[in-house]
């Protein structure tokens, strides 16, 4: 994959109170890939087992976990109500330089139809 041109800071930081946003993903081949994304614009990608204190984390996925292994693997430690995002959501921000308003075009998994 082609690198990215410089992260633009404060990219995935809350507009409104200039706090990083959290993002989640579980270990992969690209995990540190999008961790460097996400940091590099202010972000945070925590573990999908961390406590989620805030509820607002995103949840990324990659090509490479299909969604039963993916839910396998996060069961125990993610909430049924949540959904599940693709990564290339962080590339593809971080490629535009702005957050991008789309991000349900991006979910892998959706709480309400995945069968637990």
């Amino acid at each position: 994959m082609a690198p990215l041109k410089p992260i633009l800071y404060g990219l995935f930081c809350h507009e409104e109170t200039d706090e990083p946003m959290h993002f989640a993903m579980a270990f992969g081949p690209k995990r540190k890939r999008i961790r460097d994304l996400v940091e590099g614009g202010g972000g945070v990608l925590m573990d999908p087992g961390e406590r989620d204190a805030r509820g607002d984390r995103i949840l990324l996925c990659d090509e490479s976990t299909s969604r039963a292994s993916f839910f396998r693997r996060m069961c125990s430690s993610v909430p049924v109500s949540v959904d599940v995002f693709d990564c290339r959501y962080v590339e593809d921000c971080v490629s535009q330089n702005r957050l991008l308003p789309n991000l349900l075009e991006y979910r892998q998994v959706n709480s309400l139809t995945h069968p637990l």
